[in-house]
Parts: C-alpha cells; sequence; structure tokens
C-alpha cells in the first residue's frame, strides 16, 4: 500500500486498484482510459471541496479496489448540508456532461462527456455506498426507525443489482460485451 498525506488528509492507494488502473490504461486500445480516471478525480474532488466548505474536511481517502472511499471526521452535517455533500460529484460530472456538449464535437470531447455521464448516472443509482443509495437512505432515515431504513436500502440494491445484471447478461448475449456483468458484480460489493 502506497501512503502519504495531502492536505492534511491520509490518502492510502491499494496495490491492486494502482495496478488495476495501470493494467487498464495499458490495454486501452483507443486511448481513451483517462476519461474515465480524470472524470472519476474531478467526482471526488467535489464531494472533498464541499465537505471542506461545509467545515468536515475528510480525515482520510483511500483508493482500493471497490472505488474510492471518504473517511470524514465525527463532526455532524445536517441532513441538507450532507445532501449537498453527497451530491456534488454527481452534479459535477452531469455539469461536465453539459459543458463538453457546447465544445465543437470532436471525438475527444463527445467520449468525455459521455463518461461524465455515465459516472454521473452510473452514482445516482440508488445501490447500497454508491451516492444515489446514501441518498435514499439520508432521506429515509427522516420517516423510518434504522432498522426499517436499512431492510428498504437493501431491498431497493437487491431489485437495481438484479435488473442490471439480468440486462447485462442480455446485452452479453446480444453483443458479446461483458462490462454491464463486471458492473453489476461490482455493484452487489457496494451494497451494505
Amino acid at each position: 500500500m502506497l501512503k502519504f498525506r495531502l492536505w492534511g488528509m491520509q490518502v492510502t492507494v491499494s496495490f491492486l486498484s494502482f495496478a488495476l488502473v495501470t493494467a487498464y490504461l495499458l490495454v486501452d486500445k483507443n486511448g481513451y482510459g483517462y476519461c474515465g480516471i480524470l472524470a472519476a478525480i474531478m467526482h471526488e474532488l467535489a464531494h472533498i471541496i464541499v465537505y471542506v466548505a461545509l467545515g468536515r474536511k475528510p480525515q482520510a481517502v483511500t483508493l482500493a479496489i471497490e472505488g474510492i472511499r471518504l473517511k470524514a471526521n465525527e463532526r455532524y452535517l445536517s441532513p441538507r448540508k450532507e445532501a449537498l455533500a453527497l451530491s456534488a460529484g454527481c452534479f459535477v460530472n452531469l455539469s461536465m456532461f453539459v459543458l463538453l456538449s457546447f465544445f465543437p464535437q470532436s471525438e475527444e470531447t463527445t467520449v468525455m462527456a459521455w463518461t461524465h455521464l455515465s459516472l454521473g448516472v452510473f452514482n445516482l443509482l440508488p445501490v447500497g455506498s454508491l451516492d444515489g443509495g446514501m441518498l435514499v437512505r439520508l432521506f429515509l432515515e427522516h420517516f423510518f426507525s434504522d432498522t426499517v431504513t436499512e431492510r428498504w436500502c437493501f431491498a431497493l440494491s437487491i431489485v437495481i443489482v438484479v435488473i442490471l445484471f439480468m440486462l447485462s447478461l442480455w446485452m452479453f448475449y446480444q453483443t458479446g460485451n461483458f462490462t454491464l456483468i463486471i458492473t453489476s458484480l461490482f455493484l452487489i460489493f457496494a451494497i451494505r
């Protein structure tokens, strides 16, 4: 593991995640892997910037195989402020899609725009620890007990993942593309 401090935050990068990103960039035939990495970095930076602006600077950032995790300090945020911070990454991705849509349409800007849209929409899925899942949990906590909220969030996550997995099998059968299968399997780990 690679560990260092950046702006007072402990940053940890697992070897496996670093190796996978490196391998992906090496086998990326069309050279657009950087679009996904840049969109993900912008997404996470938006969360960090909003948390810092709200006085809740993350203590640690971890890049692991299952994604990027922020460990916030113990300072409590109101549900409205927490929702703002949780939605910041998706807002940046969706805003970049709109912004890039106004640029002259080259292959690079088109790929970057669609990458931002895909990442923003994907993170809005109401599944487990994705932004959408945490926003749903935050909303339901106002109306139900923790136990009921957990059950509803788990059930919703399962339904979404099953639908995506069935769609991924159909897509694989039709096109031979297996990326949605991998994405569906990833989402199973996002359920908690």
